[in-house]
Order: C-alpha cells, then structure tokens, then sequence
C-alpha cells in the first residue's frame, strides 16, 4: 500500500541529493519524520521533494536565521542581470484536518458499519443522509455536519442508531426509514432490500465562500509572521503544499472560491509575502477505465508596485525560478486526500502493484509475494488483495489454480524492476501441461508417425 503522494525510491534519491545542502542531524530528522507515522510525514515529504528540487536549480542556505529568530526553509540569490535578487521562503503543508475533527463523518461511518455488520443486515441496503446546520452570514458562512463531537459519537450510535439496526433486524422488513433529530444530530436512515449498492451523503463542509475562514488563508496567514522580518528589498515566498485540503483543489464550484481567488485576494492585503506557489495533486483521464495522476502547480504574485521590490521584473525572476524547480519534482503516485488518510499506518508500506497475465506467464507485486513467504500475509489475505475466490469482492479465479488444475508448473521466475514505484514486478513463466501434475495422455493414432 502506497503511503506518500511520491514514491519512497524517488524521496531516498531526492534525500541522497541534500547531503550538500542540509547538516547531517538536520537531514537525519527528516529522514526519521518521513518514516514516523502522524501528521507530520506529509510536511516532511514536500520539505524533501521541494529542498531538493530547488537544489537542483542552484545553490540555497537552509534555515538561515532572520532578526527576529524565525529560520525560513531556503535563502536563495537569484542571478538578476548585473547582481542578484534575493528570495527568502518558507515551505508549508495545509489540511482540512482541523475540519475534519469537527465533522467526525469518517468516525460515524464507521459505527454505523460496525453496528449494521454487528446485527446481520446488508449494508448495501442502507441510504444514509446525515444533515448540517450553516453558521454565519454571506459570504462568512461555513457549514457544520449535525453530529455529535468524537469523544460522544461511539455511545451516540449505540443508543440512537443501533436499537433501529436490531429491530429491523428482527423484523426483516422490504422497506423501513427512520428519522433521528436531537440537539446535535439530524439523520435519516433507509432501508431498502431490493437497493444493490449503499448510498448516503452529507453537504460538503470543506469548501469555502469565505475568502478569509478557511485552511489557506490562516496558514498564509501564519508565514507572514514567519517572513515578517525578512530583508526589505527580499522577495518573500510561500509554497504552499496539499496535505489533503479540499479548497486547494483547483476544482471550484460557484458558490464556492477557488485556492487560486483566495490567494490573490490575500496578497492584494498582505504587505509581508510577495508570491505564493500552490502544488496539489490531481487525476487525468487516459481512458474509461484508466488515470494519470499529475502535479498541479500555480504561482501566484502580488500586485506589482513600481518603486518596490514587487517590481514586474522581480516577480518575473521568481516565477522562473520557481518554474525550474518544479521541473525536478518527482512524479505523484496517490493524492494527496488519501495520503493524509494513511499518516498513522506504519511506514515503509506494502506491495503496490497489480496483476498482468497472460497465456503462459503471471505479473505480480514481488513485495506481495515477500510479505507471503515472510509470514506476515496470509494465503487468505493475499486472495483478498488480488480479488481471488468467492470470499473478495471480484471473485475471480485464481489463475495460479488454475495453471495447476491444468498441470501447468512453473519454467521460470524472474524480477522485473520497478523503476521508482516503491515495488517490483515477479513474473513466473508457465509451460505446457506436465505429466508430473496433470493426468497421463495418450497420443491418437493420427498423431502417431
């Protein structure tokens, strides 16, 4: 299982790549916070992929402290015709998860499977929509999902939901429907025997009409005092990086602002940072059943003031720049939303890779196959990874069974490298049916010389 937007192959290279550039202790951390599980394993990522993409293009100080104590991420002077320009930055990762603790959907999602699994109902005959309150007033409005806060969510579902769940259950009725409207909850429950696939849904709480209450705002917000003490005639930078932010998505619907609006409107009032770089991660359609994930970068500069150091030119040096470095990031190989769902799992990770087959040879994870002759996956856990078996979700054959029900042995095995996808390909060679695990045959008499 994939853990990072980028691969750990291409973040080892890009590490080996800072040893110029960052103190040893400063590059062991780094090391240590990309294989720590929490929250900061995705700052850590970018920190790498970005300190080394600006290595890349020219040589940069790191942390170098500024008057007031604060210690930027880069110091680079840009070659800007007969001298240099200087930029001070700072690399940063914003997420909803601030958000997300206030809207426990995941949370609930999860109690209702348990407690519907626990009474030995269908879940896919369920359609659950879960309501919201919205507070403040246009266009300083959020919206709030109605339910209770984490630490009284677990006994919420016990007693509201589950009685519901245990006498359906009991009744085993075709149609049902409930209603739960508390004080902080408002649910709605279907229940539908003839209904294939679950259903349900909530309004969505991460998107914003405020140019100012929202993920992005308060984290640039944040940098100016970062940046504040800055040389004066410095050109402040902010990357700012997704760690799973939905607003940062270049998605935008419209009632809702896009991370592009809500940057321009923050610097035409900011006096302290002169250009902000926006990178999320999203999917290209290659085909109906295929996508390509891509990196989506966005510079965006303050209003050019002659007289300044927010001159055209100026802005002009660090948009080139910028542009060079972002030529040396790796490639994405999972968004950055699932990405901040997997910071607590345990790094390094698992296989990765799917399955090729053809009529004579099988393509597979070389680290899934590890993992099973190591003990630590299950023949029925790998069944269940690959779909095999009446048991998973495709049911489909296994077709290692099924070269042996045809006498098929194994000819030869060999590894088929990666590249940076953080697995191998194994591929076992198969040859004509063997006397040795079929059944005996015999030659007609035609086919007798």
């Amino acid at each position: 299982m994939r853990l990072l937007v980028f691969s750990r192959r291409s973040l080892q290279q890009r590490l080996d790549a800072l040893v110029d550039h960052l103190a040893p202790k400063t590059l062991s951390d780094l090391a240590a916070r990309l294989d720590r599980r929490g929250t900061g394993r995705l700052p850590a990522m970018w920190e790498t992929a970005w300190l080394s993409a600006l290595g890349q293009v020219g040589p940069f100080e790191h942390e170098r402290p500024l008057p007031d104590g604060s210690k930027p991420d880069f110091l680079i002077h840009v070659p800007d015709g007969a001298g240099a320009l200087e930029v001070v930055g700072d690399i940063t990762t914003v997420s909803d998860r601030g958000v997300h603790a206030n809207n426990p959907v995941d949370m609930f999602w999860k109690e209702f499977q348990r407690h519907v699994q626990a009474a030995g109902l269908n879940p896919n005959h369920f359609n659950c929509q879960i309501g919201h309150r919205t507070e403040g007033s246009w266009p300083d409005i959020r919206h709030v999902l109605q339910l209770p806060p984490r630490s009284r969510l677990v006994a919420f579902v016990k007693q509201q939901v589950a009685p519901v769940l245990r006498q359906w259950a009991a009744s085993q009725p075709d149609h049902a429907q409930h209603t739960i409207a508390t004080s902080e909850a408002s649910i709605s429950l279907k229940y539908d025997t003839s209904q294939q696939y679950a259903g349900g849904g909530h309004i969505s709480y991460n998107s914003y009409t405020s140019p100012t209450r929202n993920p992005i705002f308060n984290q640039l917000k944040s940098k100016e005092d970062q940046l504040r003490s800055a040389p004066a005639n410095a050109m402040r930078v902010v990357i700012l990086c997704d760690g799973g932010c939905h607003a940062l998505k270049r998605r935008v619907f419209s009632t809702t602002l896009s991370s592009d609006e809500i940057v321009e409107r923050f610097l035409r009032k900011s006096t302290v940072i002169d250009v902000v770089l926006l990178i999320s991660v999203d999917s290209k359609s290659l085909n109906w059943y295929d996508r390509k994930l891509e990196l989506q970068p966005r510079i965006v500069s303050a209003p050019a003031a002659a007289g300044s150091r927010r001159s055209v030119q100026a802005s002009a040096v660090v948009r080139d720049y910028l542009e060079r470095a972002i030529a040396h990031l790796p490639s994405p190989v999972l968004d950055c939303h699932n990405a901040s769902l997997r910071t607590d799992l345990p790094s390094p990770g698992t296989g990765t890779l799917g399955l090729r087959m053809s009529d004579h040879k099988i393509e597979l994870s070389a680290r899934v196959v590890l993992d099973l002759l190591a003990g630590k996956v299950s023949t029925q856990e790998l069944q269940r990874i690959y779909g095999w078996g009446p048991g998973s979700e495709r049911n489909e054959p296994n077709p290692f069974a099924r070269k042996l029900a045809r006498g098929q042995l194994i000819t030869g095995a060999k590894v088929l490298p990666g590249a940076d996808a953080d697995d191998d390909w194994l591929e076992f060679s198969f040859g004509e049916p063997d006397p040795a695990a079929a059944p005996f045959r015999t030659r007609v008499a035609d086919d007798v010389p």
